[in-house]
């Protein structure tokens, strides 16, 4: 279940260097579950009326060697609080994808902005991210990466947008929030 107002991109002709930065970024530790995009600029995209997606996302599930890792007996409040109390294991996480994302051209850095919240439904990682745009400028894109526990399995939802200033970062934190109570309540 994608979050609502975005609509999942894969299926158009035009979407094939989307679906390719999106698998390259994303690597081999995470399933894609489904990729998506604000509606509009999806259609405006695949009219070719825009070079680059502003808000979009990804809903994965979290591999181990090529296999989705289950969290056997752990309980989504557990998975949460053990989350949360790893304040090494995020950093370095973000480390590693950002080292495997500079081997691409359109990407330069992250930025960690640690952990913004937690719920009952999960915790919320920011991201400051500059890549390159269409025309090779340098632009700011901020992302919350919310991480859950649906049916023993880590499962998260990354949403992105283009960044100007602090107000950007808590609404798309909101966003996330309610697109994870979504997610969460339709999965149970």
């Amino acid at each position: 279940m994608i979050p609502s107002g975005y609509c999942e991109f894969g299926g158009h002709p035009a979407d094939s260097e989307l679906v390719s930065r999106a698998r390259e970024g994303i690597g081999t530790s995470n399933q894609v579950l489904a990729l998506f995009a604000d509606c509009k600029e999806l259609d405006d995209f695949r009219k070719g009326n825009r070079p680059m997606l502003d808000n979009h996302g990804q809903i994965l599930a979290q591999n181990q060697k090529g296999q989705l890792r289950a969290f056997k007996g752990v309980s989504r409040p557990e998975y949460i609080k053990n989350m949360s109390a790893q304040s090494g294991y995020l950093p370095d996480a973000l480390k590693r994808a950002d080292a495997r994302l500079k081997q691409f051209p359109w990407h330069q850095n992250n930025e960690n902005l640690g952990l913004l919240a937690t719920d009952s439904n999960g915790l919320y990682v920011g991201l400051l991210m500059t890549v390159n745009d269409a025309i090779g400028r340098p632009r700011a894109i901020v992302g919350v990466v919310g991480f859950t526990l649906v049916k023993e399995i880590s499962i998260t939802i990354n949403l992105h947008q283009a960044y100007r200033n602090t107000p950007d970062l808590r609404g798309l934190l909101a966003r996330q929030q309610t697109a994870m109570a979504s997610f969460v309540r339709a999965n149970n």
